[in-house]
């Protein structure tokens, strides 16, 4: 972002009372290698994408309602050149896009900054390599979808499933607002789930299911940012396609 050395100050008192709460999470695109998968007329198809939710609360109790406006903010990953953030279509949204040249790299740090009031407030956090999952080619209509990634290193799994005859997104486990990230963060880590049966809405079609293993960033690169409540994720998401068979 707009500084690579911030003076971090890890938890503490300080972080724990700081009014600026800030959510989200950095996701990258594992570029499709199956024929069956077409992400061009999706919003997948940005292949980076930044999303997140800058509230001024001291509690969690007033989180809702308390979006903060006009935050000018930067992420720069790595030596890449920082790409600004506009402002999403909930409040206290910010996001970023590979349309405006944002780049998922592996292993590469990177720095969020926002700037609000004149005061700025940094995050830094590494961008993890994709997990390895194991979707089945195939499964029967009606029947739940088991993903398990226990044995990798990943705090939460955020997962996406479309049908791929119409493109359009039938299940997803992403949060969606400030309050369900904060659940999302601070929930117990969850590698293992089900997808549930809904989420493939017919038979002998292929579904695009899209997984992707989220790390945490660690509150103490957080910089005049409560720290209790706020969190930063990022993951590679990869999609494979699975054929849901009539019973």
């Amino acid at each position: 972002m707009l500084a690579l050395g911030l003076a971090c100050a890890p938890g503490g008192v300080g972080g724990l009372t700081e009014p600026l709460v800030v959510q989200g999470a950095f996701l990258g695109l594992v570029e499709p290698d199956s024929e069956d998968i077409d992400l061009s007329e999706t919003d997948f198809d940005q292949g980076s994408a930044l999303t997140v939710f800058v509230a001024d609360a001291k509690s969690l109790a007033d989180i809702e309602g308390a979006g903060v406006e006009g935050v000018e903010g930067q992420v720069r990953v790595g030596d890449t050149p920082a790409v600004e953030l506009s402002a999403g279509d909930a409040e206290g949204q910010y996001t970023a896009y590979g349309d405006q040249g944002l780049t998922y790299v592996t292993w590469a740090e990177a720095v969020l900054t926002l700037e609000v009031e004149g005061r700025t407030s940094g995050l830094v956090f590494e961008l993890p390599e994709a997990a390895y999952v194991d979707v089945p080619e195939q499964g029967v209509f009606g029947q739940d979808l088991p993903i398990d990634m226990s044995g990798d290193d990943y705090e939460q799994v955020l997962a996406t499933v479309i049908n791929t005859r119409s493109g359009r997104v039938t299940w997803s486990n992403e949060p969606q607002g400030l309050s369900e990230w904060h659940e999302f963060t601070s929930a117990e880590s969850a590698t293992s789930f089900l997808i549930p049966a809904e989420a493939f809405t017919e038979p002998d079609a292929v579904f695009a299911v899209g997984v992707a293993g989220l790390r945490m960033a660690d509150p103490a690169d957080f910089d005049e940012v409560n720290t209790a409540l706020s969190g930063m994720q990022a993951g590679q998401l990869e999609f494979s396609p699975y054929l849901v068979l009539g019973q």
